[in-house]
């Protein structure tokens, strides 16, 4: 039985640090040696302060939300309809269930190559430790809760076009060779969160697009088998809680893709890292970018980051080695720091206009470019 829950006791535990909370994942049977290390470490901390009953209180509640979180594992065979009797809750056999969810909602975990057809069920996570030749079938829904897809590290998992409704995607993944393709028709609208690994998009509804949608990018990498545009499918905002990569020269992502975002973006109160991973294209970001400040890194000039309306980001704007566009005269905020190192700050190309910074380093070897505009900077 797997535990996932979130705890948040005043930064005195922690196993994966998000912000606003403390997120715990634990792949692996936590058993009650977890819990009562927990318990100890709980009593010792409030102890000294008397607060005995309290910690009886949130031991009860703690007590509680492992077992709300209680979870089935579900081990498929080797083909099949995921909605038959082609599952085990015993690792080892055989595969002639249907999906249990006798402790808890149902995990299903891939550990073996194989192939299977999705049909609408509604399980609590999905764990592919191997590759699965994927069909799309009926919609997978998660009942209202989040559910977690887990890649393992060294493989590529497609989705093709299976439709997921309702709630939102997480990643609990901890190492970065790893990818998930997903395509069009996914219809959830509670948010997708990308921990680690990374999402080759192969269609722009591939993160979701209902109305309210989220994109919680706490790592990893997104990327696209060819250019999307994700153009009004984050109408609940864009939250960059770490540094993150965008594009890929690796398969099954195309390493020439352009990806555009429209929505508003929120650093989260500190300076991120983009960092543009194709060999070409243009990552647009035209909503406003706020809270932070932004540093924009390539291995070539060929990489394009262009932004676009009255950001408000004050952290300043570092571009090492890429090009940043500014799709808007007022691209950037007039008393924020630009510093080109070896990189390419390319105007919008209107007739004319001024571009205002609060300061301009430049290194040997940036380019500053006007296109054919006539500008005063």
């Amino acid at each position: 039985m797997n535990s996932r829950f979130t705890l948040s006791l005043f930064g005195k535990f922690s196993f994966e640090h998000f912000k606003g909370g403390l997120s715990v994942c634990l792949k692996k049977p936590a058993g009650l040696g977890l819990f009562h290390k927990l318990k100890n470490e709980f009593f010792n901390y409030f102890k000294p302060s008397g607060l005995t009953n309290l910690c009886n209180l949130v031991l009860l509640i703690f007590v509680s939300t492992i077992a709300t979180f209680a979870q089935t594992n579900n081990y498929f065979g080797t083909t099949g309809t995921i909605s038959g009797t082609v599952w085990s809750t015993n690792l080892a056999g055989p595969y002639n269930t249907a999906l249990s969810t006798a402790t808890g909602p149902a995990i299903m975990i891939f550990n073996t190559a194989g192939s299977a057809t999705g049909a609408s069920t509604t399980p609590a996570g999905m764990t592919f430790n191997a590759p699965i030749t994927w069909t799309a079938g009926g919609t997978i829904g998660t009942g209202g809760t989040n559910i977690v897809i887990d890649v393992a590290s060294g493989v590529t998992q497609n989705l093709a076009g299976q439709k997921f409704f309702h709630s939102r995607w997480s990643g609990c993944n901890e190492k970065r060779n790893r990818t998930l393709q997903s395509a069009q028709g996914n219809a959830y609208v509670g948010g997708f969160t990308l921990n680690a690994g990374m999402l080759a998009a192969a269609g722009v509804n591939a993160m979701g697009g209902g109305a309210g949608n989220t994109l919680t990018i706490n790592g990893g990498t997104i990327s696209g088998t060819a250019t999307r545009d994700f153009s009004g499918k984050f109408a609940g905002g864009i939250f960059i809680n770490s540094d993150f990569t965008l594009g890929s020269t690796t398969a099954p992502a195309l390493a020439t893709a352009s990806l555009t975002f429209t929505n508003n973006v929120n650093l989260g109160g500190a300076t991120r890292t983009i960092t543009l991973g194709g060999t070409s294209g243009t990552n647009i970001m035209s909503g406003i970018i706020s809270n932070g400040g932004l540093t924009i890194t390539s291995a070539t000039n060929a990489n394009v980051f262009q932004l676009g309306t009255s950001n408000t980001y004050a952290g300043g704007t570092t571009v090492n080695g890429a090009t940043l566009k500014l799709g808007a005269a007022t691209a950037l905020l007039d008393a924020g720091a630009v510093t080109l190192n070896g990189a390419v700050l390319r105007t919008n190309n209107v007739a004319s206009g001024t571009e205002t910074a609060g300061m301009l380093n430049v290194t040997a070897s940036s380019t500053i470019d006007f296109q054919t505009a006539v500008r005063t900077l």
